[in-house]
């Protein structure tokens, strides 16, 4: 009977040990569940993130549009390398994040059009880069993002720093914006408004020219061309454009000077030309022997650097090519008796009788009956 109950004694207290094994056991396993679940939910979250920035990783890529295969690797580097930073960042560095993305959306935005429109502006020879912009090795670096590889930079500073994040690209070894990058490209840009102006300003002197009649005094108004002549090259938006862009015709002042001072007439000094010694200073520039080309070039440069001279330069050339067309009217200019026939002017017989026939052509009745037009009188 002892020993039954020993028995019993021993089933019950193992029994309650395995009792308190089993909730041991199922308390774990309730942990690891809410571990499991809370797990789930954390990656979960991880995942949402993730996504999140995805998305406006690729707003940024859609916005980069067509890229070069070297420039989308650099992209993509780019956009992994701040993922984790989004993904495990305090609320603020989320934002920071999202508001970077954003401008980095817009950076390669207009960094694209900044590329198509300088394409286009090369080939525009009416009124796109000036000659001066395209020859002149500063904007070398501005040139070179029309080839395909990587250009964006993200501009990087020790704290904060105007444009912190922000893609641009190195030019000529400094940090430059895409806004700053459009201001250079634009900066460029013929003249047209000189060009458009001095037509305007030829147009005027000729017809006036035209118009003097004999009696009247027919010299050239030096005085109200030389006015004119500055106020245009005053408000120039692009002075080395109007010295380098041919402005009429098929040449430019710039090439024009070249050959006169690489072809000394006979009897004629540099003087004559109006070299003077500060044109000269510092360009080791030799006129006793002749100027040779390369010294020429060196001489015009100098005369580009200097505003003052360049505008006296500019000045003389157009006022000189006004003095030509007004001169040239002059030569043209009808007298008492004769009429334009545009290319010369035609003898008309003092007793004709001018009419208009019934197609509404100009004609001529001379004394004997005969009716003849300006075409018939002109091919006699």
């Amino acid at each position: 009977m002892a020993d039954q109950a020993l028995i019993q004694g021993a089933y019950n207290v193992a029994r309650a040990d395995a009792a308190a094994s089993q909730a041991s056991l199922q308390g774990k396993l309730d942990i690891i569940s809410s571990v499991g679940k809370s797990a789930g939910m954390f990656l979960e979250g991880i995942n949402l993130e993730g996504k999140k920035y995805d998305e406006y990783a690729q707003k940024v890529i859609d916005e980069a549009g067509m890229l070069s295969q070297e420039e989308t690797a650099n992209l993509y580097n780019e956009l992994q390398a701040g993922r984790n930073n989004f993904i495990w960042g305090s609320k603020k560095d989320k934002t920071l994040s999202m508001r970077e993305l954003g401008l980095q959306a817009m950076d390669y935005k207009d960094y694209q059009n900044a590329r198509l429109d300088l394409a286009n502006l090369k080939q525009d020879g009416t009124s796109g880069l000036s000659s001066a912009w395209l020859q002149d090795p500063k904007n070398k670096d501005v040139l070179n993002i029309m080839d395909n590889m990587p250009r964006l930079v993200k501009k990087k500073c020790e704290g904060d720093c105007p444009d912190k994040g922000r893609l641009g690209v190195n030019i000529n070894g400094e940090w430059t914006s895409i806004s700053a990058l459009n201001s250079k490209i634009q900066s460029g840009l013929i003249d047209s408004n000189f060009k458009k102006d001095l037509n305007t300003l030829v147009n005027k002197f000729s017809e006036d020219s035209k118009n003097i009649v004999e009696g009247e005094d027919d010299s050239f108004p030096m005085y109200e061309a030389k006015q004119k002549v500055n106020s245009l090259i005053n408000n120039s938006s692009n002075l080395q454009s109007v010295a380098k862009d041919p402005m009429f015709g098929e040449t430019s002042w710039y090439e024009d000077r070249f050959l006169k001072l690489t072809d000394l007439r006979e009897g004629e000094s540099y003087a004559d030309l109006g070299i003077t010694p500060e044109m000269i200073s510092g360009t080791n520039v030799d006129i006793k022997d002749g100027i040779q080309e390369d010294e020429a070039v060196l001489l015009l440069d100098s005369m580009m650097k200097n505003e003052n001279i360049l505008k006296q330069e500019l000045s003389e050339y157009y006022i000189m090519y006004l003095g030509q067309n007004w001169n040239g009217v002059k030569r043209r200019r009808p007298k008492e008796g004769y009429f334009d026939k545009k290319s010369r002017f035609q003898k008309i017989p003092y007793d004709a009788i001018e009419t208009i026939d019934e197609n509404g052509r100009v004609v001529f009745i001379l004394p004997d009956g005969t009716v003849k037009s300006l075409d018939m009188m002109d091919s006699e």
